[in-house]
């Protein structure tokens, strides 16, 4: 069916025609999860990522109510980020009851734009709210199966998981800790799982790399803030990983950052311009700044041998935590995104929040 302008009327005298509004970009989720059950391994419960383009920061978590393969559950989540994206425009306007055919759901168009009815309110006239739509989003693109060939079964341990209570400025959600994950082998994902009552677990996030991390093999003593601290190094072994130098003009940009302590201690947020390999997965780190990103308080007179190193990169991530709970303590599990949240290749931890 196709509108235009001219088949509009004024519920009230007041009232516009119609109304056209466009959501911000910052308001469309920038990323979409969706949790499934995977009918391909054991209808273990599973979850896969859709990411759109764009600077938005925003995420939404979804729950699929059936069994399917991993291939359709990410058709299955680009669909609904197409959706959303292409659904940012919404229109209102009122009909006369000659439209009585109209139902939620039909397509339309107006003005030439096409649009689906989502709600009637019917009275002197029938007041529709559409959102805009676009039927190529539905074709589903090419997705590979991701579930088990047939063979060697794959045996994971349990992840190591780190919680850090960082001050990082440049972070949407300050009051939520940081993760780093590591295991050997990286199953390709963990699945972060929150408790949400006396005994179920929710999908909180994918983790989609492990994190470079290790612990200190020589003792850390304090150093000048604001300034360079060429008088002591960092000697580290890594689980897995590389480090690698930088100019000074990428280290004044932020580059290099990493995290030193433990959960007990705190961490200090230092930079490092310099990476030098000194034996097996273990490294030199010279030319530093101390107590970065607001962390003065956590550089002790000396960090001893064992704390644990992490680089701030892409793969430390924070949880999706509402505010409200910042403080609580929490029970987390994390183990592989192919497994169910009760094998015992997943890890529990108890976090208090700061």
């Amino acid at each position: 069916m196709s509108l235009s302008r001219g088949d509009c009327v004024e519920a009230k005298a007041e009232d516009a025609l119609f109304a056209i509004s466009d959501a911000q970009e910052s308001e469309l989720p920038g990323l979409l999860r969706l949790a499934f059950v995977n009918s391909a391994i054991d209808y273990r419960n599973s979850a896969v990522e859709a990411r759109a383009s764009g600077e938005t920061s925003r995420e939404v978590s979804l729950q699929l109510p059936c069994a399917v393969s991993a291939a359709e559950a990410q058709a299955r989540a680009d669909i609904m980020l197409r959706d959303i994206h292409a659904g940012r425009k919404t229109l209102e306007l009122s009909l006369p009851q000659s439209f009585v055919s109209l139902e939620p759901g039909d397509p339309v168009e107006f003005e030439g734009a096409p649009f689906k009815v989502m709600e009637i309110e019917d009275g002197i006239a029938r007041k529709l709210r559409l959102r805009a739509h676009e039927a190529q989003v539905y074709d589903p693109a090419d997705a590979a199966d991701r579930g088990i060939l047939a063979g060697a079964p794959q045996i994971f341990g349990k992840p190591d998981l780190l919680f850090m209570d960082l001050p990082l400025a440049d972070s949407t959600a300050p009051h939520a800790p940081w993760i780093a994950a590591q295991a050997t082998p990286w199953p390709g994902q963990l699945a972060l799982m929150k408790q949400t009552g006396t005994a179920s677990f929710a999908l909180n996030r994918l983790i989609e790399a492990r994190a470079t991390s290790g612990a200190l093999i020589a003792p850390l003593a304090a150093g000048p803030l604001y300034v360079f601290d060429d008088a002591n190094e960092i000697e580290v072994t890594l689980n897995a990983g590389a480090l690698s130098s930088v100019s000074e003009a990428e280290l004044l940009a932020g580059a290099n950052g990493a995290a030193i302590g433990g959960a007990a201690t705190g961490f200090e947020i230092v930079q490092f311009q310099n990476a030098q390999l000194i034996g097996p997965l273990s490294y030199r780190l010279t030319r530093l700044l101390r107590a970065q990103s607001g962390s003065e308080p956590e550089m002790l007179s000396s960090r001893i041998v064992g704390s644990r190193f992490v680089l701030l990169n892409a793969a430390v991530v924070q949880p999706v935590l509402p505010l409200a709970e910042a403080a609580l303590a929490r029970i987390w599990r994390a183990g592989p995104a192919q497994h169910d949240h009760a094998a015992s290749s997943y890890r529990e931890v108890t976090h208090q929040g700061a």
